[in-house]
């Protein structure tokens, strides 16, 4: 029988469910909310229609180290909750706008470096000014995990920590075995690829993670699961999720087929592989364009890494 309860901030989904008495009982929340200046009068909001009292939250999943996930946690922080997020994602949680910005920078590097012109990467730097700051989670509030950690709900259910790497390094589901109910943050979504984004193997480096051979692999692992339902952190329940996984690799497959086909016929700059990858690039949003390019370059980086296996 299903027991969580939904909220919904922004355009976020966030999942409760009661802890099993002898855990310590209150309630245990899957995602901290997006990080806005309404968001946490909104949380409020509906965890009062839900019954739910805020001082009744003790733990929070963070699903993966985005704004939109973490965004109220310092300020629920302050209610001595406990937060267990993906170990990989780490310092993400502890840096706040800090690691956001370095990010930024590494990624604007990457990004020069492969061609993208001056005009797109200054407007899309001029866009990321606007963000709101980000606060770090307390070091004393985190709880690092990794998959099979778990977390006793009340019927006897358990609710399970499987780690999905991909959408960042850190990413994390968790899985109810006994109703076979899965809830993936951003790694399975309805009618949208997730993105994996520039990762690097740690701050001082541009060496990049390969977020899409990580996301493919997780994609791979979850098929195996025996899922009934998928509640995603945005968009409508899932019930075909077998289809939709099938779907995301069939897309990367499409992908590197395009873009391998492009590199042999000696076509070797990013930028110009994304603007004949996406027949409209040119009009998307600087935002669009800029994610295109990572997508490009991740899976040039995926071919060239297989080749030099070969």
């Amino acid at each position: 029988m299903t027991i969580h309860k939904k909220i919904t901030v922004g355009s976020n989904h966030l999942y409760l469910f009661p802890l099993a008495d002898f855990a310590g009982g209150g309630y245990l929340m899957i995602d901290a909310g997006p990080n806005s200046d309404q968001a946490f009068d909104k949380l409020n909001e509906n965890l009062n229609h839900a019954n739910i009292k805020l001082s009744s939250l003790k733990k929070i999943i963070i699903t993966h180290a985005h704004s939109d996930h973490m965004g109220l946690a310092n300020k629920l922080s302050k209610n001595n909750i406990e937060f267990y997020v993906g170990a990989p994602d780490m310092s993400a949680y502890t840096s706040g706008s800090q690691f956001e910005s370095i990010i930024i920078r590494k990624t604007a590097s990457v990004l020069k470096k492969n061609g993208m012109p001056g005009s797109i990467l200054n407007q899309w730097l001029e866009n990321k000014k606007s963000r709101l700051p980000l606060s770090a989670i307390p070091w004393e509030n985190i709880k690092p995990v990794v998959g099979k950690h778990t977390f006793p709900l009340i019927d006897n259910q358990m609710l399970e920590i499987v780690a999905c790497p991909g959408h960042t390094p850190g990413s994390i589901a968790a899985y109810i075995p006994q109703t076979q109910e899965i809830f993936t943050g951003d790694t399975i979504l309805n009618n949208k690829i997730p993105s994996t984004g520039f990762h690097y193997e740690s701050i001082s480096t541009e060496k990049q993670w390969s977020g899409i051979t990580h996301f493919l692999n997780t994609i791979k692992q979850l098929k195996l699961i025996d899922i009934k339902k998928v509640y995603p952190a945005h968009g409508t329940e899932i019930i075909n999720h077998q289809e939709i996984l099938d779907y995301y690799l069939e897309h990367f497959n499409n992908f590197e087929k395009k873009i391998l086909l492009l590199l042999n016929n000696n076509l070797a700059n990013p930028f110009e592989i994304t603007k004949k990858t996406y027949k409209h690039f040119l009009d998307f949003p600087v935002n669009n364009q800029v994610q295109a390019m990572i997508k490009i370059i991740c899976i040039i980086e995926k071919l060239n890494n297989a080749k030099q296996k070969n």
